[in-house]
């Protein structure tokens, strides 16, 4: 499961979104994505992202790269990673 904090949302001129992904290293295609849920706050200006992606059996054993793309009008305008371990 992944969770992500977006701030000043309401600053940005256009449409919000955010996949996260699952990937043998940083640059690797994805083994598994999932479309994250953008959940409003009461403050303003921030969102909470969050999706859950399973671990496919083909994955390869030890460390594996969580990715969270952040994307604006379909342009992706940020990456988070964190490494986790299988």
């Amino acid at each position: 499961t992944g969770h992500l904090e977006l701030y000043n949302v309401p600053l940005l001129a256009g449409v919000p979104a955010a996949t996260l992904e699952l990937a043998a290293s940083v640059t690797g295609p994805a083994l598994a994505s999932a479309p994250m849920t953008l959940v409003t706050t009461p403050t303003p200006d921030r969102r909470i992202a969050q999706a859950t992606v399973a671990v496919p059996a083909e994955a390869p054993a030890g460390d594996l790269v969580l990715r969270a793309v952040v994307t604006l009008d379909g342009a992706r305008v940020g990456t988070v990673l964190r490494t986790i371990r299988r």
